[in-house]
């Protein structure tokens, strides 16, 4: 499966809005991230697994490269809270996991992208304005490519 682009929505379609329990404790939301920063959600299949370790250990170690494109780094399970502080707290570096325990979150962003199958692993993007950007699988250079996607968004609408 290749990436997946999305039209110039500049609004955040009810899809992608969520509201989460967080591995730091507290609740996170677009809205602490809308008109500042973009978003990399990574959603994991096998989060127990060495390829969704793998996943979250490589999505931490972009939290400087993603700062420099105005994105930010969320990993999303279906979770509760205090799994996803424990996955969290097992990470060499940090990142702030979201506990989606029913999967709902991740059935509305399927639900924009379906072409990606229901048990995948993959990478959803946000701009700044909380608006779709492109989706793609965790595959192989995926966090390559979610960089050159924010490099791409960033070039378009540079303020």
């Amino acid at each position: 499966m290749d990436w997946q682009s999305f039209p110039d929505l500049n609004s955040a379609p009810a899809e992608v809005m969520f509201r989460l329990p967080a591995s730091h404790g507290r609740t996170a939301a677009l809205d602490d991230y809308r008109q500042r920063q973009g978003l990399c959600l990574l959603f994991l299949s096998d989060w127990e697994g060495p390829r969704g370790r793998s996943q979250l250990e490589t999505l931490a170690a972009a939290r400087e490269a993603l700062r420099q494109r105005d994105a930010a780094p969320l990993a999303v399970a279906s979770i509760d809270q205090p799994a996803a502080a424990a996955l969290a707290a097992a990470l060499s570096r940090p990142l702030l996991v979201l506990a989606d325990a029913d999967g709902q979150m991740r059935q509305r962003y399927l639900s924009l992208a379906p072409s990606i199958a229901p048990d995948a692993a993959f990478l959803f993007l946000l701009d700044r304005w909380g608006a779709p950007l492109a989706v793609g699988p965790a595959a192989d250079d995926w966090i390559d490519e979610a960089l050159t996607w924010f490099d791409l968004a960033l070039a378009r609408c540079p303020e």
